[in-house]
Parts: structure tokens; sequence; C-alpha cells
């Protein structure tokens, strides 16, 4: 009785230590599709807005899609972007510069000098990474 108690412990613990890494897996997995739809949507409305003239982009210009550009600007491996290519054009990065040179002008240049750095490094990753040519 004892054995059968200290298998049906084993199989008990194997089962849960399985359970928790393919519920951690998963929820990575979810967790990074979630930020690549919600990015593809913001560029998604920042191209509409961008076309209709909204005063909307003085308050949320696009701090989505600089915030991507900021991560892929500080890490090696931006394959993991690969699916934003499908809404970052080269339409969409003159959308971000001329916000960019906008803002330059309106408020000074940035108090974050690592931060520009970083977008700008990210924007040229990201570029090569979807074959936008300038």
């Amino acid at each position: 009785m004892k054995l059968n108690k200290k298998y049906i412990f084993i199989i008990f613990v194997i089962l849960l230590i399985s359970n928790l890494v393919t519920f951690k897996l998963t929820y990575d997995f979810v967790d990074m599709k979630s930020f690549l739809l919600h990015t593809q949507l913001d560029a998604i409305n920042l191209k509409a807005y961008d076309q209709n003239k909204t005063q909307f982009l003085d308050l949320a210009m696009n701090g989505g899609i600089d915030s991507i550009l900021n991560d892929a600007g500080k890490i090696d491996n931006v394959e993991k972007y690969k699916s934003l290519c499908q809404v970052f054009d080269k339409e969409l990065f003159e959308i971000v510069e001329k916000y960019h040179r906008i803002n330059r002008e309106r408020y000074g240049e940035s108090h974050y000098p690592e931060l520009q750095t970083n977008i700008a490094k990210g924007t040229a990753k990201m570029k090569k990474l979807c074959n936008v040519q300038k």
C-alpha cells in the first residue's frame, strides 16, 4: 500500500511539473502574440489618423510603435517581430519620422538621448527586417 502511494505521488509531481511548464510556455507565446497584435493595430491606427489629419495624433502620437522600435534597438535578434512587417512599411516609417520631427520642433531635443538612440537603432533593424528601402 505504501509503495502505491509513493508511485501515485511521483506521477502527481511529474504531471504537475509538466502542466506548469506547458502553462508557462503557452502563456509566453500568447503574451507575445497579443503584444504583436496590439502593435499591428497601433500601426494601422497611426496610418488612419495620419490620412485623416485628426487632432488625436497630437495626443496619442505613436507610443506603441516607438516602444517596439526601442525594444528592437536593445536586442540583437529582431526575428520575433517578423509578423509586424505586414504593417511596418515605408509609409509607417515616414509617418513616425514626421511626428518625431514635429515633436522635436515643438518640444526641443529629447531629454532622453539613450531612448532616441535605441529608437534609431530599432528603426534601422526593423527596416532591414521588413526590407523597407529609404
